[in-house]
């Protein structure tokens, strides 16, 4: 039978809420069945958050439940998706606004499935597209933006069976068979086995490759070749997990016989391993991601408990937890992160949020100070000089703590200590850079 990529070989460990250090916060996710775990998070901004969840009991109980907040994670509401068979589950889900949303369904038996929308936040639900062969798996659905989107599953016909939509899903067209790798024989994707960095989005296989397109999911290429790191992303011998900065750098956890690290910065031309420390050889990763456009990476264990991040690619992890079973992880930015966990029942657990930042002054790196990015003083006011407008900023002092944000280009430090401090500046395009702040 076909697994889940992300929980395989992962069993609930009860009590698992009480956290020894503060970087998360637990929410209640709400779902209502209990034992299930939070295996696929889309942050669509800071107040929007989709996420589904998967049977944690070891039962492999089908359910398509969702649960979502529109308050950063204060509170969560839950629901079902009401199409599919009473046999569908939900491989991964994929946010596009607070009403938005797309999830892709498989059929527990038979993998046959495709992708559901809803337009009214959840209420409703309805069928995109249906895969055209009922013995292929359906492996995850994302959009993009609200009209470019994708269902990817299983070779049918003699190659991978993925649609992709430019429309918001009004018409949706076979990719074709010379646009796509040519399968290895029975090979085969995961559920929710796939990352994205912009345009960009990457498929894993149980024959140990990454499939990559840069374009939306219209044309694809290798990115990893089987054997050169592994040989199944999924198998109860052989697993791993990728994240990708963008379509270029990538990096691999390894979890078998020890965990081990490769990274890319080519676009998986080349593969190289990676020598760290912080994290110990014995853990199986659950879940690792980027921070966007950053090289912070955040990663996640059921066994052992916890999650670790690191500055430098994967060189040198820091513990953020070492008492709770954490599954999947995603980060909207720096200041705002999301951690899928077991729940034992809707208002025991699920979900942990970031409460801290995961950056200091000490933690930029000097290739991430934005030259173009300067702040003027003058007098006891401050003036962020950006070319290209300013959307919001935020303050950091060494510890990574928020001292001051705002949504204006004018300033002032009143109340804030002397002392070296980072500002963060997201411009009207969305993009983020920083530099160094002094007040003295």
């Amino acid at each position: 039978m076909k697994k889940f990529l992300l929980l395989a070989g992962i069993a609930l460990i009860p009590s698992m809420n009480h956290l020894s250090a503060q970087f998360w916060a637990v929410q209640n996710s709400n779902f209502a069945p209990s034992s299930v775990g939070v295996m696929s998070i889309s942050i669509v901004d800071a107040n929007t958050v989709w996420s589904a969840m998967r049977d944690g009991s070891g039962n492999n109980t089908p359910y398509k439940n969702y649960s979502k907040s529109i308050n950063g994670g204060s509170s969560w509401t839950s629901g079902t998706v009401n199409v599919g068979t009473a046999n569908s589950s939900i491989a991964n889900i994929s946010g596009v606004s607070a009403t938005r949303a797309a999830v892709a369904l498989y059929d527990n038996t038979t993998g046959a499935g495709g992708i559901a929308l809803t337009n009214d936040g959840g209420s409703t639900w309805t069928f995109q597209k249906q895969l055209n062969s009922s013995t292929t798996w359906v492996n995850f659905a994302h959009y993009f933006d609200a009209n470019n989107g994708i269902v990817a599953g299983d070779p049918a016909s003699g190659y991978f069976e993925f649609y992709t939509t430019s429309n918001g899903g009004s018409t949706w067209t076979r990719v074709p068979s010379a646009n796509i790798p040519a399968p290895g024989i029975d090979e085969y994707g995961y559920n929710n086995g796939f990352y994205t960095a912009g345009n960009s989005i990457f498929m894993v296989t149980n024959q140990g490759r990454i499939l990559r397109s840069n374009d939306k999911g219209l044309t694809w290429t290798v990115a990893l070749a089987s054997g050169v790191v592994l040989t199944d992303f999924g198998s109860a011998t052989e697993s791993g997990d990728m994240a990708w900065k963008d379509s270029n750098n990538g990096i691999v956890a390894k979890n078998s016989p020890d965990l081990s690290f490769y990274k890319t910065l080519d676009g998986g031309n080349t593969w190289t391993p990676v020598t760290y420390t912080g994290i110990p050889s014995s853990t199986g990763i659950s879940d690792i991601a980027y921070v966007p456009g950053t090289n912070i990476l955040v990663a996640t264990s059921a066994n052992p408990l916890g999650s670790w991040k690191s500055y430098d690619n994967g060189a040198t992890w820091i513990s953020l937890n070492s008492t709770v079973q954490q599954l999947s992880v995603r980060c909207l930015d720096a200041n705002i992160c999301y951690s899928g966990t077991f729940q034992v029942s809707p208002t025991a657990g699920g979900m942990l949020k970031s409460i801290q930042s995961l950056l200091g002054t000490s933690e930029i790196a000097p290739k991430s100070i934005e030259t173009s990015l300067k702040v003027a003083k003058s007098d006891s006011s401050y003036k962020i000089i950006s070319q290209t407008g300013i959307k919001s900023y935020t303050i950091y002092d060494s510890a990574g703590v928020i001292v001051k944000s705002g949504k204006s280009d004018n300033f002032t430090l009143q109340g804030v200590p002397y002392g070296v401090y980072v500002i963060k500046v997201r411009d009207l395009n969305n993009t983020l850079s920083s530099t160094r702040l002094i007040k003295n």
